[in-house]
């Protein structure tokens, strides 16, 4: 076995990659050698880091040689140089330690997006179920509300793939906001209706009285606002 086998290598561009290699031997039932399993990584950065510094210790060592007088000076720009290297060090700890962070949030993104899809869709089964079941003895009247379960379940769930897109360009620095004369009691009247629809075990109450009936405004965000504050009330 052998580790941290640290070589140079020289890429198809001309590039300089260092590579640091470690592995055991593998060995058939009967003894027999069959070659390395292993791990490698790549040391560039970090190689670099070290070349860079013992270049400018050479560097130091000179200076020293033909200024003895500016001692002083020198120590400084050790130091100097010293903490920039430290704080390179650092700086490669935060970027990783933040790759870490995004991939636990892509994950909870995931679970989280998994869970708000469900319920618009078990509605739009059971209504779809529903109807299938009772098809032959089913009036007009009953089949209105159902079928509005199911348009009022599709929408949501553009909603939520809307709120998915609309996070992402924000998180991207781009915004599409257009303002203009908004209903808001009507609105906020819809968005309650829609999440008291999927959310039957949860009792919503408005009290718009004070609310102005027009507001300058974009409708979509708006809806979006409020239909997120909603479904997070009634999640937690």
């Amino acid at each position: 076995p052998f580790r941290n086998n640290v070589y140079r290598q020289t890429k198809r561009d001309g590039g300089v990659v260092w590579l640091s290699v470690s592995g055991v031997p593998v060995f058939d039932e009967e003894g027999r050698f069959h070659g390395y399993r292993g791990t490698g990584a790549d040391i560039t950065e970090l190689k670099e880091t070290e070349l860079l510094l013992h270049k400018n210790q050479v560097q130091l060592k000179a200076l020293l040689e033909d200024a003895e007088s500016s001692r002083d000076l020198l120590e400084e720009k050790v130091d100097q140089r010293t903490r920039e290297l430290q704080q390179k060090s650092d700086d490669l700890g935060s970027v990783l330690s933040s790759e870490r962070a995004m991939g636990e949030q892509q994950r909870q993104f995931i679970s989280m997006v998994s869970h708000e899809f469900r319920t618009p869709l078990a509605i739009i089964d059971g209504a779809a179920q529903r109807i299938i079941r009772r098809k032959d003895r089913m009036t007009a009247d009953d089949l209105d509300p159902r079928l509005g379960k199911i348009r009022n379940a599709v929408k949501r769930m553009a909603e939520l793939m809307e709120s998915n897109l609309t996070s992402g360009s924000l998180e991207a620095g781009a915004s599409d906001i257009t303002r203009e004369p908004v209903d808001l009691v009507a609105l906020v009247r819809e968005v309650c209706d829609r999440q008291q629809e999927v959310s039957s075990s949860h009792v919503l109450t408005t009290d718009l009285d004070k609310l102005p009936t027009f507001i300058s405004g974009d409708h979509r965000a708006l809806e979006q606002v409020f239909t997120n504050l909603l479904s997070n009330a009634v999640k937690f």
